[in-house]
């Protein structure tokens, strides 16, 4: 699914979401979704789940925004990458 998830989206807006998750920024769920070629359901999940720390940000009172703590989407960014392009940290 990640591959047809980021066909929907042009290189250069994941490009842009890499760039300010690196620079520490907090990114909506949606933008994660995006960045890491998965739904917002997904996402969600994770977040429920711990996998992504998260905190609130004001929206309307019955559908609060989450921000995602970068570390977090970046750990899952780079292990996505290794599993499913077999990039990896160490060359060795």
């Amino acid at each position: 699914m990640g591959d047809e998830q980021r066909a929907k989206h042009p290189p250069e807006e994941v490009a842009d979401l890499e760039r300010r998750v690196r620079a520490g920024e907090w990114l909506k769920t949606g933008a994660v979704a995006t960045l890491l070629g998965m739904g917002r359901t997904k996402v969600h999940t994770l977040v429920k789940a711990g996998v992504i720390g998260h905190r609130k940000i004001p929206g309307a009172p019955q559908k609060p925004q989450r921000e995602c703590n970068p570390a977090d989407v970046l750990k899952l960014l780079d292990e996505r990458r290794r599993v499913f392009h077999g990039d990896s940290e160490d060359p060795a």
